[in-house]
């Protein structure tokens, strides 16, 4: 080779630099914009599952997967968020190996999400971020060299995702955090000993909407049943008719269940609601003519029923309703209904009202659990 020829500046190429790249390269471009997207949202997701701003987390995690990892939901959604920012931090670094990390993280949740009803809008959301960090994994074998070398670009990456990072955190703390409840008297979500578990409580006008007509539908449910009960010991002839009232009032919490576990759940739930009233009635029936085997009978048959309202429940919202939590609910409202009865045949009718102020009371943190559940199991559907 020639002196000349080794001396020619126009026989060396010289690779452009990364501001060069980024004005002149479509293909570079979208490469850097994937690559901070595939950063910063991973980080930021990964540390809202310390705060649940965003959302409540835990209400993603499907129940199988629950109670296969060890400790609480609460545990298990830590562990996610530091999965995730490690997952963030190694895109930053290098994209060419992290895209793949989180495009098979991306697909562990999307498993998660269609097996459990209700977010597969969700799914394919997340399968669309699939795609995009495969993308960004092809992009990043040219842009990206192998090996562990860090480029110019790369710095200059981590110090561009550092600052939005920053920003985004700073904005999040100085935000207001009044909830919709502050502006809507006469709600509230977070009822004393039936918090949404762990997370913090969601308060949206959907979700607003579904705790006050569950209560009032639970509080009609004490409403007719104690009218049932005074009216039927008294001889009252309305009793059929507030009996009729209350059965309707099963037909119409078998309604409000509906648009999340569906026409058969629905109606199964008001089967057994419907069954609970008739118990109640050949009890009440059975205890007024002072028949004792009978009225034993009937007694079991109506805790019976009220173990099995407990098991409905707990197989529809399994993490949300455990099966001790709904038996020990169901169990307190039966011994309500029974006490009222009690009193009422025995004459005891100050003892019965003041009763029904406790069991009304009951109905409505019955209710709260039920509403909160559901709002946890669906959050989606109450944003």
């Amino acid at each position: 080779m020639s002196t000349a020829a080794t001396l020619d500046p126009r026989s060396a190429r010289v690779s452009p630099s990364f501001t060069e790249r980024l004005r002149s390269d479509p293909a570079f471009q979208a490469f850097t914009i994937m690559r901070i997207a595939f950063t910063v949202a991973p980080i930021l997701f990964g540390l809202d599952k310390f705060f649940n701003l965003m959302v409540d987390w835990e209400g993603y995690l499907a129940p199988w997967i629950d109670d296969i990892i060890p400790g609480s939901a609460s545990t298990a959604m830590h562990l996610v968020g530091v999965v995730e920012i490690l997952a963030g931090i190694f895109v930053a670094l290098k994209p060419r190996y992290g895209a793949y990390v989180v495009a098979a993280w991306l697909a562990g949740i999307i498993v998660d999400l269609l097996t459990y009803s209700g977010y597969y809008d969700v799914a394919l959301r997340d399968f669309g971020l699939l795609l995009g960090a495969l993308t960004l994994a092809r992009l990043a074998s040219i842009y990206d060299p192998p090996g562990l070398r860090l480029s110019r670009g790369t710095v200059l990456t981590v110090l561009a995702v550092g600052t939005l990072g920053a920003a985004t955190v700073g904005a999040t703390a100085s935000a207001p955090t009044a909830s919709a409840a502050d502006a809507m008297p006469g709600h509230a979500m977070a009822m004393p000993g039936h918090s949404m578990s762990a997370g913090k409580a969601m308060t949206t006008p959907k979700a607003l909407a579904l705790h006050d007509a569950m209560r009032d539908l639970w509080q009609a449910h004490g409403t007719w049943t104690e009218r049932a009960i005074v009216d039927y010991v008294g001889g009252l002839p309305d009793a059929e008719a507030a009996i009729a009232r209350l059965l309707e009032n099963q037909t119409e919490i078998g309604d409000a269940v509906k648009p999340f576990y569906g026409a058969k759940g629905g109606a199964e739930l008001t089967k057994l609601l419907k069954a609970h009233i008739n118990a109640a009635v050949t009890l009440l029936v059975a205890a007024k003519s002072g028949d004792a085997p009978a009225t034993a009978k009937a007694k079991a048959a109506f805790y019976a029923n009220g173990d099995e309202v407990a098991a409905f429940l707990h197989g529809a919202n399994p993490r949300q309703w455990s099966l001790k939590a709904m038996r020990t609910m169901m169990r307190v409202h039966l011994d309500q209904v029974v006490g009222l009865a009690v009193d009422q045949l025995e004459g005891r009718y100050g003892a019965a009202i003041d009763l029904y102020g406790h069991y009304i009371d009951h109905l409505l943190d019955m209710a709260d659990m039920l509403s909160n559940g559901i709002v946890h199991q669906f959050p989606a559907r109450f944003r």
